[in-house]
């Protein structure tokens, strides 16, 4: 018989079962990215080489494909130096069918005439959220070389390339609005446009018309500005047009097609695809999520490590240049000196409402009974949590030091919102004081950043490390987090139970002999497993464990209480324990009792 004391435990596997198991591979045709060659040159000197070719993406639908560290081998020849016409050596394919065109110029240490090549590179596939790395390798694709160029014939088909580039000096474009962009057809040489004469025509279109548009102002007349998916200009180059954005940021693509005569009299077509950024808005809301704890036997400390990650009211993930505060809150404030902390849900036994004074840029907090009656302003904040619609007037916010009642906070932060009800609210510090120490022990909650300030990367996401000594082991604390740096503010609060990544020391099993008639009695201390030869007591939390019985009746079950101020200092202090009374189902067999697997939890699970 199996029992289960307030514990449970969710495993979460994630199985990244597309792109073949992980393995990644190409070949001419049929397999995840492949390979084409569109066109190979060579001068008459046997020493440059130039290669076009396309790489297609023949994944599924959902697994996004990056190649990197792009290089070319051909058969024997030495290369002295290759280039490439992609920027950081990368290409990404996020969509299936999707295909993208490479130039390598190559430099031969000696003449060489090459029969064939293969493409190397660094595979990194994304699943729903799960990544695998892999080595890439095409297979050897055989070419047939034209070998009767001048110098003049390999710039016009391979130096000439599309340019789309910003009308002002910001090559990035916001939400919602609309920018002028020039498309040209240019010679990477010289840096200028080919001339009008030899550009036939100019097809740009846009790969997603729901993220971003195209407005030709030369036919206003005709259209009234209306936006496009495509636009085509002929006879033109350096053509300037709108981009128009809507409400999704990150990268616009776009596909070119340019028809031109190179110096051969020749009537050729180039593609490619290029992009823009669009930026997003300003973060408006966060998600915080524990990744994980260690524990550092040299200090003695805990570190564990969360994940913030910022969006903005489309949801887009943060792309623009963003400073976040992050505070963390280790222990309540006790109200009334009986351990009765500040801290209520938003559907608790105590309201609070947030007024905003918009003729000072201000704000106060009401809660709906007197539970402000030990604030300490110097070291106390308020932290504020609801959903995401009162996402301005949640995370942290400094209490002014005058002019506070038992029932309402004057703010010291500034604000320039609205009035927000139904919030959830906790005032408290980053400190904890160990209760039972004679030593009056107190003991700080760190994070890795002196000021608390962090920068979101071009992800919108932020790494925080908390640093805790084991006392702290099974406590709930609040880790906040803040829009800083204008005049709108967002915030967001998570709350966590401290843990080791070992849990808690498992004690041993329990053997009662056949023909017992007394009750078996016990009492277990549990201890922190760090996973090293260090432990420590478990102090002030509670132990949930998963238990199995043989023949075996629990008839009493103690647990260690909450202590909430000195006065709760018995004989056995802080220290978690379990005392245990057991008997015999079935005198005529021995029995047992055994803990399987034992965690933390917080006194604090519902408020």
């Amino acid at each position: 018989m199996r029992q289960f004391f307030r514990f449970s435990i969710l495993f979460v596997v994630l199985l990244f079962t597309a792109c073949d198991s992980g393995t990644t591979s190409s070949s001419t045709s049929g397999d995840e990215i492949e390979v084409q060659t569109k066109q190979s040159l060579i001068d008459s000197s046997q020493k440059r080489f130039h290669l076009e070719l396309s790489m297609k993406n023949n994944y599924t639908d959902g697994v996004v494909a990056e190649l990197s560290n792009i290089s070319l081998d051909l058969d024997d020849c030495s290369i002295s130096e290759s280039n490439l016409n992609i920027v950081d050596n990368r290409v990404q394919f996020s969509e299936p069918l999707e295909s993208r065109t490479l130039l390598f110029t190559v430099d031969f240490t000696q003449p060489c005439l090459p029969t064939g090549y293969t493409i190397n590179g660094n595979t990194l596939l994304t699943y729903e959220g799960t990544s695998t790395k892999n080595a890439y390798q095409s297979k050897f694709q055989e070419i047939t070389i034209d070998g009767n160029l001048t110098i003049e014939d390999t710039q016009s088909i391979f130096e000439y390339d599309v340019k789309l580039e910003s009308v002002d000096d910001e090559p990035k474009i916001e939400l919602d609005s609309k920018k002028r962009y020039k498309l040209s057809l240019v010679n990477f040489s010289s840096g200028t446009d080919v001339q009008e004469d030899r550009v036939h025509s100019m097809t740009i279109r846009s790969s997603d018309p729901s993220q971003v548009q195209l407005i030709d102002p030369n036919n206003y007349n005709r259209d009234q500005g209306q936006a496009h998916s495509e636009l085509t200009f002929n006879n033109q180059n350096g053509m300037v047009f709108y981009i128009q954005t809507y409400d999704n940021s990150g990268i616009a693509n776009f596909d070119v097609t340019i028809s031109y005569t190179n110096n051969r009299g020749e009537v050729y077509d180039i593609e490619r695809r290029t992009s823009v950024v669009i930026l997003s808005g300003e973060p408006t809301a966060f998600s915080i999520n524990d990744t994980g704890v260690e524990y550092n036997p040299e200090t003695k400390w805990f570190t564990q490590t969360f994940l913030i990650s910022a969006s903005d009211k489309y949801n887009n993930i943060i792309n623009v240049p963003s400073k976040i505060n992050v505070s963390a809150m280790a222990d309540f404030r006790d109200n009334n000196g009986k351990g009765d902390r500040v801290l209520y849900g938003k559907f608790g036994s105590v309201g609070g409402e947030l007024i905003a004074d918009k003729d000072n840029h201000s704000a106060s907090f009401k809660a709906t009974k007197d539970v402000f009656n030990n604030i300490d302003p110097e070291r106390d904040f308020l932290l504020l949590f609801g959903d995401a619609t009162t996402s301005e007037a949640l995370g942290k916010w400094d209490i002014d030091t005058y002019n506070n009642s038992s029932t309402v906070l004057n703010l010291s932060s500034a604000y320039y919102g609205e009035n927000h009800t139904n919030l959830g609210f906790a005032v408290g510090h980053n400190y904890m004081n160990e209760i039972c120490s004679s030593e009056s022990k107190e003991w700080e909650l760190q994070i890795d950043s002196t000021d608390g300030t962090y920068q979101l990367d071009d992800e919108g996401k932020a790494s925080v490390t908390l640093k805790f000594p084991n006392y702290m082991i099974g406590k709930k604390i609040a880790l906040s987090v803040n829009f800083s740096g204008k005049e709108r503010r967002a915030g967001e609060v998570h709350f966590q139970t401290l843990y080791s990544f070992n849990g808690v020391t498992t004690p041993e099993a329990i053997t009662i002999d056949a023909n017992t008639t007394t009750p078996t009695s016990m009492t277990h201390f549990f201890r922190v497993d760090t996973g090293t030869e260090d432990t420590f007591m478990v102090k002030n939390a509670k132990v949930d464990c998963i238990t199995k019985t043989e023949n075996v009746i629990i008839t009493k079950l103690i647990e260690n209480s909450p202590i909430k101020n000195i006065s709760d200092c018995a004989d056995n202090g802080e220290t978690a324990y379990w005392q245990l009374s057991l008997e015999l189902i079935d005198l005529e067999k021995a029995g047992s009792f055994s803990f399987e697997e034992c965690q933390v939890s917080s006194f604090l699970d519902e408020f």
